[in-house]
């Protein structure tokens, strides 16, 4: 505001506001309360006419505040940004920057009033779909309430109708127990009526019945021991027949067994006595027992000595699948001599055949022919024999495990040599003295009996040299003790 007379200046900007030079007079103070008022009775109007009466209210009781005022209206009271060039011209101007700022102001409490009324109406939707949920949750919870009380009503009808069923069933129980009694006394009745009439029958025809029971009682006792005897013989011929029929059987068996065995044997003494093959590796000769175990044959390693019998596979196959030739064949060997091949065979399939028929008393018989066979082996090789111990474990191996005990018999005979005897290993060393001297085999030589010494041409004839060499040394031992003493 500005007094006639003043001069009007301009001041500086400040925040990008131009603020009135107010010239120094005595009137400032109270043109400036007046203006002031004005615009607070004029804003407090406009929000009178258009706030909802919870603001009307406020702004009445805050209208003497003028930090009311601010904060209702948005706005400060300080004067627009304008300049006066001349004392008349100021209270227009300012009039008409009043006016509007009023303007732009009431548009603003306007749409504030506007965001208020939308904000209420969106409320009172709400509010109305809050009060239509409850109205349904409250007619659900009527339905349910009508419901629980339908199912409870039916629970009371289903509780009354089994509890009638039940003093129903109890009533017919109780009916059929009066029943079941009357029946029993009934029927009770009717045996004891019974039982009097049988006495009275059988004390009228006990006299008449008693010869007549006495005669079928004496044929009722023939018949049975009669029917006794019957089935005895009966059970006798049975047994008898079957006995012949499994005799028969085995003897068939027995047959056909042998008849195998033989052709077996021919074939093997023909085709398959060729010379067997030698060991990958020397195995280490003890002479405290057999040089291959029991179960060597089974070994799957390529290091062991046994590979190449297994590759050779004359051996274990003939002894598992023709057990009498292969063990003739070592009792025949040379190095054994203990039966001759043919005998051997024969006698241990005849021995094999009969073991059913017999009750495996030639079974016994065979196993003391093997026994006797393998402690043979034992003495010519220098191995234990003769104890208790190795007559055990021999009869044990030969029992539960012939099949092995021919295999390894078999290996020893035909890989492992007999220790050499003293008057042998004597023999050997004069031959190599005297065929350098040119004294062939053939020379007698002084001091021994040849006419004893038989024929050493084939295989039997040099065992026989041997044993005969063996006597003639016995016997010149005994000479001279005898000279000696």
């Amino acid at each position: 505001s500005a007094t006639e007379g003043s001069s009007p200046a301009v001041g500086p900007r400040r925040r990008s506001r131009v603020r009135l030079c107010r010239p120094k007079s005595q009137s400032q103070p109270a043109n400036h309360f007046a203006m002031k008022m004005a615009l607070k009775t004029s804003c407090c109007l406009a929000l009178l006419a258009a706030s909802p009466m919870a603001v009307k209210q406020q702004v009445l009781r805050d209208s003497a505040s003028e930090e009311a005022v601010k904060t209702l209206s948005g706005f400060s009271l300080e004067a627009p940004p304008m300049v006066f060039k001349s004392g008349d011209q100021s209270g227009t101007i300012f009039l008409e920057g009043a006016s509007s700022s009023l303007a732009a102001r009431e548009a603003k409490v306007e749409a504030l009033a506007k965001r208020e009324q939308a904000a209420l109406l969106s409320q009172q939707q709400a509010l109305e779909v809050l009060a239509e949920q409850s109205k349904s949750a409250v007619r659900a919870n009527s339905d349910l309430q009508a419901k629980v009380k339908m199912v409870e009503a039916k629970e009371k009808q289903m509780e009354d109708l089994v509890q009638r069923q039940s003093l129903a069933l109890l009533e017919a129980k109780a009916k059929q127990n009066k029943a079941e009694a009357e029946l029993e006394e009934q029927s009770e009745d009717l045996l004891r009526a019974k039982a009097a009439a049988a006495s009275a029958t059988l004390a009228r025809t006990a006299s008449s019945t008693s010869a007549s029971v006495a005669s079928s009682s004496l044929s009722f006792l023939s018949s049975t021991s009669a029917s006794a005897m019957t089935l005895a013989s009966c059970a006798a011929q049975l047994a008898v027949k079957m006995a012949n029929e499994i005799f028969r059987d085995q003897l068939i068996g027995g047959a056909v067994y042998f008849v195998v065995m033989m052709i077996a044997a021919y074939i093997y003494g023909t085709k398959l006595t060729y010379k067997y093959p030698p060991l990958t590796k020397e195995p280490p000769v003890t002479r405290t027992g057999f040089t291959f175990s029991l179960f060597e044959i089974f070994a799957c390693s390529s290091e062991r000595p046994a590979s190449a019998i297994i590759k050779d596979a004359r051996i274990p196959v003939c002894s598992c699948c023709c057990l009498p030739v292969r063990w003739a064949d070592t009792a025949s060997s040379q190095k054994i001599a203990y039966l001759p091949f043919w005998g051997a065979v024969i006698s241990v399939t005849l021995m094999s055949a009969l073991a059913g028929v017999t009750y495996y008393g030639t079974g016994l018989m065979l196993t003391v022919l093997a026994v006797i066979h393998r402690q043979r082996i034992r003495r010519l090789y220098g191995m234990p024999y003769g104890t208790a111990a190795t007559c055990g474990e021999d009869c044990c191996t030969w029992t539960w495990c012939s099949c092995c005990a021919t295999m390894q018999e078999a290996m020893e005979v035909e890989y492992i040599d007999p220790p050499a005897k003293p008057w042998q290993q004597s023999m050997e060393a004069l031959s190599s003295v005297t065929e350098p001297l040119g004294i062939a085999k053939g020379h007698h030589l002084p001091g021994y009996d040849h006419s004893r010494i038989p024929d050493a041409g084939g295989a039997a004839g040099a065992v026989g040299a041997l044993n005969s060499m063996d006597m003639m040394a016995t016997e010149t031992t005994k000479k001279e003790k005898t000279a000696c003493c």
